[in-house]
């Protein structure tokens, strides 16, 4: 799948999106190696006959939701190569969304069942809420893109600090930083997701990322990964930034 998933975040590419991921090829691997991970095991459970024929029908329908929302984090990326952070940031927000309810509904069948029969009146939000006992990072990650969503003066970027205003999208030196922090917040949401469906199909899922299984406790415990530090490793260096810059 990772071949899928680089040929779509390189398709009808834009210059400044070719600038974008060569500078920042090491933070933009993390995110694909991620992503390509959930879309190999979305794969593997949808087509193995055996997995499937053990596998509950609201368990195996939740997996088709799964796979649209992947799609739409892995959207949400191509739009940051492109320099649209803030679209970027709305659509993730829906992703981490979607996300939440999957979960929800991937372990308990009524809940299925209400989702399915009035999905609008489904509480999301409360998804969210149960959805954090698992990972706390979704709740936080969820309130920072709020911001995004609703107009607030983070809409200033990239606009007002860079060269120009772009019509559509851009790229300037002066948004490099701003790209970056983008980068890194849109990485650590697609983690959260990551986990998320980790824990929904731990079961089936053949190597674990997030959760252990804590045999003398009988219960699950989760684990940071190599990815969480590294991305942790890039933020500080973000901050160092604007640290030198406002002194």
């Amino acid at each position: 799948m990772k071949g899928k998933v680089t040929i779509f975040l390189e398709s009808e590419n834009s210059e400044q999106s070719k600038i974008i991921s060569d500078k920042f090829e090491d933070i933009i691997k993390i995110p694909i190696d991620t992503l390509t991970n959930l879309y190999d095991n979305l794969h593997f459970i949808i087509n193995d006959e055996k997995v499937i024929s053990q596998l509950q029908d609201f368990r195996y329908r939740t997996l088709a939701i799964y796979w649209t929302h992947t799609n739409t984090i892995l959207t949400s990326l191509k739009l940051i190569l492109n320099g649209n952070t803030n679209e970027a940031m709305m659509l993730m927000r829906n992703g981490i969304e979607g996300f939440a309810v999957c979960l929800q509904i991937s372990l308990d069948e009524k809940k299925y069942n209400s989702f399915i029969s009035d999905p609008v009146k489904y509480d999301s939000p409360k998804a969210i809420s149960e959805a954090k006992k698992y990972n706390s990072m979704i709740g936080k990650s969820y309130g920072l893109l709020n911001n995004y969503t609703h107009t607030s003066n983070i809409h200033l970027f990239p606009n007002l600090f860079s060269k120009g205003f772009f019509v559509g999208s851009g790229y300037s030196d002066e948004d490099s930083v701003y790209i970056k922090q983008s980068l890194i917040i849109i990485s650590y949401c697609i983690e959260s997701c990551y986990s998320l469906f980790e824990f929904s199909y731990y079961d089936i899922i053949q190597n674990h990322i997030y959760w252990k299984l804590d045999l003398d406790n009988n219960q699950m415990v989760f684990t940071n990964s190599n990815n969480e530090k590294m991305l942790f490793k890039y933020l500080n260096e973000v901050l160092d930034f604007y640290k030198e810059k406002n002194k």
